[in-house]
């Protein structure tokens, strides 16, 4: 009896590592987000809200995982393109559209896994650029990222060699800093992320 428990616990412990290491190392992906935040024209003594970040952006992301039993540990970076963002009449109409060039975030992760699934926390800093199309101008955005997220590692698709395909969901909160152009602001994406552990 005490032998049959003792390999059963070892088995255990061996199928809980098991499944840490299906994170285990290099992965990247595409990242399908919507985004929404308010934006402030940092040159405005009111500070009113003069544009409207939202719509939905197409991004790459790639990063590394470390296990240690349950607990996986890593960092990971996104680049994003195509977010939109919508400006009130008056301001549109004198300072032209704004657009966003792109996102980036670059961030540390620790997560908790169970059997193929994975929790995550994260936290980094983020890089965003705004192109005015009248004025001939960009501003660029600094700040910092918190955000908290799920990935699933698909059963029997590693069998290819190229690694795990997984899926996952992941929601991103940007505090970001005032420029010479635009105010402090807030950004938050929710996105559907695709992609494959190499």
């Amino acid at each position: 009896m005490i032998k049959i428990g003792g390999a059963a616990a070892i088995g255990s412990v061996a199928a809980t590592s098991l499944f840490a290491q299906g994170f285990e190392g290099a992965f990247a992906g595409i990242d399908l987000s919507t985004g929404q935040g308010p934006l402030f024209d940092g040159q405005a003594d009111f500070g009113s809200v003069v544009y409207d970040i939202s719509g939905g952006s197409v991004g790459v992301f790639a990063g590394y995982n470390w296990a240690s039993g349950p607990w996986v540990y890593g960092a990971d970076a996104t680049l994003s393109l195509g977010q939109s963002v919508e400006g009130s009449e008056d301001y549109q109409d004198f300072y032209g559209a704004l657009s966003m060039n792109y996102m980036a975030d670059v961030r540390l992760r620790a997560g908790y896994t169970l059997g193929d699934a994975l929790i995550y926390g994260a936290v980094g800093f983020s890089l965003a650029e705004l192109d005015y199309d009248n004025g001939g101008y960009l501003a660029q955005g600094r700040g910092t990222n918190i955000g908290v997220g799920f990935e699933y590692n698909l059963s029997g698709m590693g069998q290819s060699g190229l690694g795990d395909l997984f899926v996952g969901a992941d929601y991103t909160m940007r505090d970001m800093d005032e420029t010479d152009y635009v105010g402090p602001w807030e950004f938050s994406t929710t996105s559907i992320r695709v992609g494959m552990h190499f």
